[in-house]
């Protein structure tokens, strides 16, 4: 019955007259929109609060406001104005919701909110200020958290990567290593790589985070693409080093070093060597691609 209601007000908004002011179209079309989908938002929230590996979530509608802030003078210089099109993409992102309510799948319903949102512009100010938000609002995409089972067969396939790659290196310092499976014997002790240690968690936050760190960056499109490809490959390799600095310091200092804080904030750890990582071929390839820019 909602959705009906709401159907009904925007095809009213469409035919509004111009008398009643472009202020009125935008203000009525806000609140449906806010009402609307305020079940998901507040589902969102309660995940980021809930779950530290998405708290940076947060930060995404945040960052996405800012994008959107430093695009202010292109959008100034643009003439807003009614687009049928967007109205068709609004329905589009509505239909996705309805399907999404009705099927009670909540990752769906989160899915159709970026793509309403976009309608939404599209139809009351047009395609070119349409074409300059659509970064910051397809950025919104990325505070959404991934559905469960996709997250367990992600983390399954990480693991025995994990363990392969941690038993190599760890066998090439001089540690005496045999894996079975996501499994690390050591001579005093066996250790798991569980779902925890996969590093799905942090390969998000770092997708999320440095997206928005790479877009701000002065390089060529090349070299934006570069950094974007590093992005989960930089996440995974910072995951190996700290399984197998876990490893070692087991093998020769003990079991306590599993009740340390360097092992139970992996996820903290991962994000920040692999952010400082980016950052790091982010200025190397600014320094090779741009040189004057560097020396300003």
């Amino acid at each position: 019955m909602i959705i009906v209601k709401t159907l009904a007000i925007l095809i009213r908004n469409l035919a509004l007259d111009l008398r009643y002011g472009s202020l009125l179209r935008v203000a009525t079309l806000g609140f449906v929109f806010v009402f609307l989908f305020y079940p998901v938002i507040q589902g969102l929230v309660l995940d980021w609060s809930t779950h530290y590996e998405y708290s940076h979530g947060f930060l995404i509608p945040l960052l996405s406001g800012y994008l959107i802030w430093c695009r202010r003078r292109e959008l100034q210089e643009c003439s807003g104005e009614t687009s049928l099109a967007g109205f068709g993409i609004l329905l589009f992102g509505l239909t996705f919701y309805v399907l999404g309510l009705s099927g009670q799948e909540e990752f769906v319903q989160r899915l159709s909110l970026p793509v309403t949102l976009a309608g939404l512009v599209y139809f009351l100010a047009g395609r070119r200020i349409t074409k300059i938000s659509l970064f910051p609002i397809g950025y919104l995409f990325l505070m959404i958290p991934i559905p469960f089972t996709l997250y367990k067969a992600i983390a399954l396939e990480l693991r025995l990567l994990d363990a392969k790659l941690v038993a190599s290196w760890s066998s090439f310092l001089g540690v005496p290593v045999f894996r079975e499976g996501y499994l690390i014997y050591l001579p005093n002790i066996t250790l798991e790589v569980a779902d925890g240690c996969s590093g799905v968690l942090s390969i998000l936050a770092l997708v999320a985070l440095g997206t928005f760190y790479i877009n701000q960056i002065e390089l060529p499109m090349g070299g934006k693409s570069l950094l974007w490809g590093l992005l989960i490959p930089v996440s995974v390799l910072a995951n190996v080093v700290r399984i197998v600095t876990i490893v070692f310091l087991v093998h020769y200092s003990g079991e306590w070093v599993l009740q340390t804080t360097f092992h139970k904030l992996s996820g903290t750890f991962n994000f920040l060597l692999g952010f400082m990582t980016i950052a790091l071929v982010g200025f190397m390839l600014k320094r090779i691609l741009l040189p004057g820019e560097v020396e300003k």
